[in-house]
């Protein structure tokens, strides 16, 4: 089995796969970003500090589902023997509810930096509801989840899978970037010439900055560090000055 995880890991696909998603992760945050604050989305421009920084949540989140996994995976193993074969199938749904809902939990904590009493509520509720409605299905299709039926079920769904785990991290980065403003208290701003602005978002070497925060922008600054410029971006109704209606 770890030949075959290691083979996995390794393999030149996997590897280009990771660089891909990483930077489509980065660059979903920031269109987020760029849907609320209401700039323009081909400002976003991610570097090294973006990718590494969406690379880290790559792994975070892939972390915290292997964690789950595995802890169900482990106590369903030490009660199997003391359980009927219908509560059995009951854990087992039960495993696969809570990984399917548990990026409530993942979303709250990246949002927030903390998780609240509401997110865990409304995460063994919605836990409870994905039981009643898919319980036969899973129960159905679905007869073991130990470690050697994932991996085979990755080797004859590669496609599928990496598919599948793309569009998972690319909307919810999306998600985090377009939510994560609302719940903020606290903004950084910088002094340039004399005036303050507000950081909406740092891309790289540039930052895009406001005068104020509010949901109907329509100016922002771009301030690059090198050369140290800063420029002012005004978004204008033209009243389709080119014959378009």
């Amino acid at each position: 089995m770890l030949g075959v995880i290691n083979k996995i890991v390794s393999s030149s696909l996997s590897m280009a796969f990771l660089g891909v998603l990483s930077w489509s992760a980065a660059y979903s945050y920031g269109w987020g970003q760029a849907c609320f604050y209401g700039f323009p989305l081909w400002y976003v421009d991610v570097g090294a500090g973006n990718v590494a920084r969406s690379l880290g949540y790559v792994f975070y989140v892939t972390a915290v589902l292997c964690t789950t996994y595995l802890i169900g995976l482990l106590l369903l193993t030490k009660a199997k023997p003391f359980l009927s074969e219908s509560c059995i199938k009951l854990v087992r749904a039960t495993i696969l509810c809570a990984l399917a809902t548990l990026p409530i939990l993942i979303i709250s904590t990246l949002l927030n930096g903390k998780i609240y009493q509401q997110a865990v509520i409304s995460y063994f509720c919605a836990v409870l509801l994905f039981i009643i409605a898919l319980r036969n299905v899973i129960n159905r299709h679905i007869s073991n989840i130990n470690i050697y039926s994932a991996i085979q079920f990755f080797q004859s769904h590669k496609s599928n899978v990496l598919i599948f785990t793309y569009a998972y991290f690319v909307i919810f980065a999306f998600m985090v970037g377009y939510l994560r403003p609302h719940f903020k208290t606290r903004f950084d701003m910088i002094e340039i010439n004399a005036q303050m602005y507000y950081v909406l978002a740092k891309y790289n070497k540039t930052f895009i900055l406001s005068k104020e925060l509010k949901i109907d922008n329509d100016e922002f600054y771009l301030y690059e560090l090198n050369p140290n410029q800063l420029g002012h971006i005004q978004i204008v109704d033209a009243h389709h000055p080119f014959g378009l209606q």
